[in-house]
């Protein structure tokens, strides 16, 4: 339990609801394509749009990832 814990806490220890959607998210996406090609008896294509708004999830989290670091000052001395 404890790793599943340390994939969804951000860098301060709080949960990351962002990181909780990437993993719905993956989970969904796995789940549906294995679920169509098991009763297709096919290996079906991913739609633009889902690896469009999968896409957008990711850039997200880049872009949170960014907001987090802390700033760095120079100070003249």
């Amino acid at each position: 339990m404890s790793f599943l814990k340390s994939i969804l806490e951000d860098n301060a220890g709080g949960l990351s609801s962002i990181r909780l959607l990437m993993i719905a998210w993956a989970l969904a996406v796995m789940v549906t394509w294995c679920v169509v090609a098991i009763s297709t008896k096919t290996i079906p294509d991913i739609p633009t749009g889902v690896l469009t708004f999968t896409g957008m999830i990711v850039g997200g989290k880049v872009a949170q990832r960014f907001g987090e670091q802390p700033g760095i000052t120079n100070s003249l001395i």
